[in-house]
């Protein structure tokens, strides 16, 4: 059971870094005005438009400077700036047959070593460490070509990372709670022991540029996945261990789309879990300062919101069933925004996951209330 328990969560870190490649290639559409619905409803398309500008995002984020002392396409308004990281994040993401089962390979076996130092432990290993190690490895590998770092790494020195990076998130929402990262000495230390050369105080080189969008994006998801698939759920439906088990050993398109007995896939146990547990739970937009003082504070669009709305995907909306990506309606698609897309509706076919989510503008005035710009605070 554990070995099995192992190379599920190697799958649901593969998959989820498929679905983060296709995400790259929608942030231009995300990052600049878009198009949103047609003209049926063209005051919400502008609407949303006014608040989805660089520069709307850009100061949301700023908390994120303040704490990591980033600077990325979340958080900075410069459109040169942005579309270098861009175009560098999706180079690195371009992963060929080998390098995905060289990263099956490392977290695999990364896996087992944790668990094997933890064997005689009378308190055993802490599961949610256990998916951070995994992750950051996972970052290492992918975001940073670091091989050899990413299988010897140690577990202390990723724990300290995990820790220190989730302290200073769950502290920047609260602005008495604050900590620059300048004098955040304990984070810095944890950066430095795992890439002591990087120049940690300038912005653009930062490494948390690139470990933030990867490692908080995947590690609770892959939890939750793993819970849901491997205790809950799944207890009741072993199939859909055996095809994720299958995945990890054979990492590629057609094992994704493959289909058990019971008519359910790798990749649509994958989108269910996007769903139902959003990475991204709400996307945060400021209003120019330049606009008037009535427009003025934060606005929120509800992502969990969109994946949980019993109009889009009926009584079940809130239950893990993956069999409803057998087909989706048009509003479902138009619902579907796990990474925080524009207002268009995501297509994200099973029969074709490692492609880029095919985009069509469809209205639905029922779900597009549910993407109005709400005032969080002012």
């Amino acid at each position: 059971m554990i070995v099995t328990a192992w190379v599920i969560l190697v799958g649901i870190l593969l998959r989820l870094y498929m679905i983060h490649c296709c995400r790259i290639s929608l942030w231009r559409d995300s990052n600049t005005h878009v198009s949103g619905p047609r003209s049926e409803s063209k005051v919400e398309t502008e609407k949303f438009q006014k608040f989805n500008t660089l520069r709307c995002r850009a100061l949301a984020n700023q908390r994120l400077c303040a704490v990591f002392g980033i600077s990325n396409a979340f958080t900075n308004d410069n459109h040169g700036e942005v579309e270098r990281f861009i175009r560098d994040t999706r180079n690195r993401l371009r992963l060929s047959s080998g390098d995905w089962e060289q990263l099956s390979y490392v977290t695999y076996a990364s896996a087992r070593h944790t668990l094997n130092l933890h064997a005689s432990s009378t308190s055993g290993v802490s599961l949610v460490n256990l998916v951070q190690i995994l992750t950051l490895r996972v970052v290492l590998l992918v975001l940073f070509a670091m091989d050899d770092e990413a299988i010897y790494t140690s577990d202390d020195n990723l724990v300290k990372l995990a820790s220190e990076i989730n302290k200073a998130w769950m502290q920047s929402k609260d602005p008495s709670e604050v900590h620059p990262f300048e004098d955040n000495i304990s984070l810095q230390k944890s950066i430095t022991a795992i890439f002591p050369k990087a120049d940690r105080l300038h912005g653009a080189e930062n490494p948390l540029n690139l470990i933030l969008p990867g490692f908080e994006t995947m590690w609770r998801i892959s939890l939750r996945v793993f819970l849901e698939v491997g205790f809950k759920t799944g207890l009741r439906n072993p199939h859909w261990r055996q095809m994720l088990a299958a995945f990890t050993r054979q990492p590629t398109k057609s094992q994704f789309e493959r289909r058990s007995h019971r008519g359910v896939s790798a990749g649509m146990l994958i989108h269910e879990a996007l769903r139902l547990y959003p990475p991204t739970r709400r996307i945060y937009r400021a209003a120019d300062s330049a606009e008037s003082s009535s427009n003025k504070g934060m606005f929120a669009f509800d992502v969990e919101a969109s994946h949980h709305a019993t109009s889009a995907w009926g009584s079940t909306a809130t239950e893990f069933k993956p069999e409803r990506w057998t087909g989706l309606t048009p509003r479902q698609r138009y619902a579907f925004r796990p990474f925080g897309t524009s207002p268009v509706a995501a297509r994200p076919t099973v029969s074709s996951p490692t492609e880029p989510l095919s985009l069509e503008p469809v209205f639905d005035a029922e779900i597009l209330q549910l993407w109005k710009p709400t005032r969080v605070f002012a």
